[in-house]
């Protein structure tokens, strides 16, 4: 792939681009449109890469570094694809992810204050992340790790958390209202005024 390290393309259109394998580290794409771009296996790592306010549509992001990366107020829906992405320690505050693929991706200690999910979050790895006043009705948590996750006064309403793993989790004032819980994992988990009717 191409070295395109510190590049700048603020509010470009980057429909259908593709830059498998690229190195993109520290790149500036606020405002972009990314959507049905292919960065498969690129590297768009590091807390000065910047895809503030992004617009993805059946983007692949498939085996992608985005570790540390800002992501914050992006619209990443329609099919976009972060299978076994890393998402580690990324910034997806604000952002807006119904519709997105997150099969097996790696969100260890990543922020998503504020953000909107919906879908399937099966078998993804939350521990230790940022999820305050997350909006995530009727998801899919199945099997998750939320190990020391932070979920206060999140909206969980009718997510399904079977088999996921909360332990150590700040649930306080999270609205859990017909989320499923069959062999969830609670233990040590803070659920202080927390509604789970």
């Amino acid at each position: 792939g191409a070295d395109l390290r510190r590049a700048t393309a603020q509010r470009a259109n980057l429909s259908d681009v593709n830059c498998q394998g690229s190195d993109l580290r520290e790149i500036d794409l606020w405002g972009a449109d990314l959507s049905g771009a292919n960065f498969s296996e690129a590297n768009l790592s590091g807390a000065k890469t910047i895809l503030i306010d992004v617009v993805c549509n059946g983007t692949s992001f498939h085996l992608t570094d985005l570790s540390h990366a800002n992501l914050s107020e992006s619209h990443l829906s329609q099919g976009t694809d972060f299978t076994e992405a890393n998402l580690r320690k990324t910034n997806l505050d604000d952002a807006y992810l119904c519709g997105s693929i997150l099969k097996f991706a790696d969100l260890r200690e990543a922020r998503l204050v504020n953000a909107r999910l919906g879908d399937a979050f099966g078998s993804v790895d939350l521990s230790g992340a940022d999820l305050r006043d997350l909006e995530a009705e009727g998801a899919d948590f199945t099997g998750a790790n939320l190990v020391g996750a932070k979920i206060q006064r999140a909206y969980l309403g009718a997510a399904n958390l079977t088999g996921a793993n909360l332990s150590k989790a700040t649930l306080t004032r999270a609205n859990l209202t017909k989320a499923i819980l069959v062999e969830t994992n609670l233990t040590h988990t803070d659920l202080t005024d927390c509604n789970i009717y």
